[in-house]
């Protein structure tokens, strides 16, 4: 076998600073490449048909193959990737049938000039054959494989240096500044949450969430089959090929009931579905992972606590930062964050106000804060004398206060630390007296409320009879 070490080294350092990729391809040697499968057995007839349209769906083509460097090219290339590396793999080549001639010939229409020495005759009749070209990866050479047979097939997808690269724009994507160090999901059919960040490091499913909440994201959250596709593939592509962990998980009160962790509509039935069709399994665990060694990408659930998998956070833009504090308050309705976010380091003092007569309610939607140095405090009124609050840590579930009596909230920011990712996204309400619980002053909407989140006297007690 063809050692691949060279090529790596050379994919590594020689991406062109004047071409890019489109979103789900990889630059690799002036090429841009997009994995379809990986090691993946199947039946030619079955498979080839639908690696073909999803490369035509993206205006491009399986591997067409010239010479003896294009073939040590795609062959390396396939042997890069975990799941396919030292494995007797077919890469799937982009052929056709020319009805006219009864041979086969290259997607593009042009005529088979080259083969690889040790390959077998490629000029027989491809009409109704029962075989089919590929390349053996592992041998280097070319087979006719029976389109009725059982292999482990590579499909990859590839626009070729010549083929009107994209160029690199000296103007950002609208919103890609504000996915900050998150890369921008293209066409997300979630707008509010069209960022996205991979963590290769396995953390159990509650950990994980904690991790995304601290950077005021979720579990990735899936809406439809080409957004399970997008995530699938980035899964693979960074070497997730052992299962990640999705943001579903089900009610403790109703096994039956799976929603996403950003909301409480009910996914079984009702929403996007993607579980095995025996699962989920009562018993089996909580929450929900991807099995990301499938292209079908299917979910299974799990333990919450104990099995631990990589994972994609998913969050919503950022705001354009802002040199200073703001001085006029925020708008009620509107999220706001302090300056810098989402690496704060201003101390910020914000008075939100409501109509006379009314209360404020304040929704703590995302917190980090480094615990016990960088401080929210919440006071009722204005003179600062009435404490609600003081907050530290991470707060990953949207949490809410109200006044008793003022329709003033003072809300004063104390970021003393000097670490990265912090900061916090807050909105206010005005609602009327009666609409506000007489027995206390914050309520959670869900019951987990973060890792690290400290109330001053009485409201420990109070938050404890929330849980």
């Amino acid at each position: 076998m063809k050692t691949r070490a060279p090529l790596l080294l050379t994919i590594l350092v020689g991406v062109s600073a004047a071409v890019s990729c489109p979103p789900q391809y990889q630059l690799m040697e002036g090429r841009c490449i997009r994995p379809i499968t990986l090691s993946r057995f199947d039946y030619l007839v079955n498979l080839m048909p639908r690696c073909q349209e999803a490369c035509n769906k993206d205006g491009t083509h399986l591997p067409i193959i010239r010479n003896d460097q294009e073939n040590d090219f795609f062959n390396n290339i396939t042997n890069s990737f975990a799941e396919t590396e030292g494995e007797n793999v077919f890469l799937v080549l982009g052929l056709i049938c020319n009805e006219t001639t009864t041979r086969l010939q290259w997607e593009d229409g042009t005529r088979i000039n080259y083969v690889p020495s040790g390959s077998g005759d490629m000029k027989y009749n491809c009409i109704n054959s029962p075989y089919m070209v590929t390349s053996a990866v592992f041998a280097g050479n070319w087979n006719r494989n029976a389109i009725n047979g059982l292999y482990p097939y590579t499909c990859l997808c590839v626009i070729e240096a010549n083929e009107e690269p994209i160029e690199e724009s000296t103007q950002q994507p609208p919103n890609q500044i504000h996915c900050g160090e998150y890369s921008l999901i293209e066409d997300a059919e979630d707008a509010e949450k069209p960022c996205f960040k991979v963590f290769t490091e396995p953390l159990s499913w509650d950990d994980a969430q904690i991790k995304c909440a601290s950077e005021f994201g979720s579990l990735i959250t899936i809406n439809n089959d080409e957004e399970n596709g997008f995530f699938w593939r980035t899964a693979v592509n960074n070497g997730m090929l052992g299962g990640m962990h999705i943001g579903a998980r089900h009610s403790s009160k109703d096994t039956k009931n799976w929603s996403w962790i950003d909301g409480n509509d009910s996914i079984i039935g009702k929403s996007y579905d993607n579980f095995v069709g025996s699962f989920p399994i009562p018993g089996a665990g909580e929450c929900a992972s991807m099995a990301t060694e499938s292209v079908v990408a299917e979910w299974v659930n799990e333990d919450c606590k104990d099995n631990k998998l990589p994972f994609i956070c998913r969050r919503g833009v950022l705001p354009a930062a802002s040199p200073g504090c703001p001085k006029n308050a925020p708008k009620d309705g509107d999220d706001f964050f302090p300056p810098g976010y989402p690496n704060s380091g201003i101390a910020c003092e914000y008075f939100l106000n409501v109509d006379s007569g009314k209360l404020v309610e304040l929704e703590i939607l995302a917190m980090a804060a480094a615990e016990n140095v960088d401080f929210l405090e919440i006071y009722e009124g204005s003179s600062g004398l009435n404490l609600l609050a003081n907050l530290t840590g991470a707060i990953d579930t949207p949490t809410k206060f109200t006044t008793t009596k003022s329709n003033v909230l003072r809300v004063n920011w104390k970021p003393n630390g000097s670490g990265d990712g912090k900061g916090f996204r807050i909105r206010y309400n005005e609602i009327a007296a009666q609409e506000r619980k007489d027995d206390a002053i914050i309520t959670t909407t869900n019951k987990a409320i973060g890792s690290a989140f400290r109330l001053t006297s009485v409201l420990v007690f109070l938050i404890m009879l929330t849980m």
